[in-house]
């Protein structure tokens, strides 16, 4: 089963796209993997994954720094990966709109929420409840 994850790096000012699968043990943790993103019948996407440790298994890791990426993501119903010019996924998309319109909301709200202040700052002062604040 491939594992598909995608989500936003507020740090780094962009999003990023995990894929994974247990039958991919060959990966090499470190290692960089030139890979082929093809949603539906659109231009193909390059781009440079790298092969991490998450959870179980070691799988690829890329920066997304192009909002058309998450747009076709978003509007196209099938994405193709390929590597060495072969398919090692194919993934049917039905509900992405959806489901990245939500995380793209909810990363708001979290991002409203949290406002400026870093309660593990010295300078912010202490905050009831918060074993950690000095």
């Amino acid at each position: 089963m491939t594992i598909l994850r995608v989500g936003f790096n507020k740090l780094a000012g962009n999003g990023y796209l995990m894929l994974g699968d247990r039958d991919w043990a060959s990966l090499e943790e470190g290692k960089n993997y030139d890979l082929v993103f093809q949603f539906d019948q659109e231009e193909p996407w390059v781009g440079e994954a790298t092969a991490i440790a998450f959870h179980t298994l070691v799988g690829l890791w890329m920066n997304i720094d192009k909002a058309g990426f998450l747009r076709e993501m978003a509007e196209q119903q099938v994405l193709e990966v390929r590597y060495r010019g072969k398919p090692i996924a194919r993934l049917k998309l039905d509900g992405s709109y959806a489901a990245l319109m939500e995380m793209a909301t909810c990363q708001e709200l979290a991002d409203e929420a949290r406002g400026d202040s870093d309660p593990f700052d010295s300078e912010s002062g202490t905050i009831e409840g918060d074993p950690f604040a000095l």
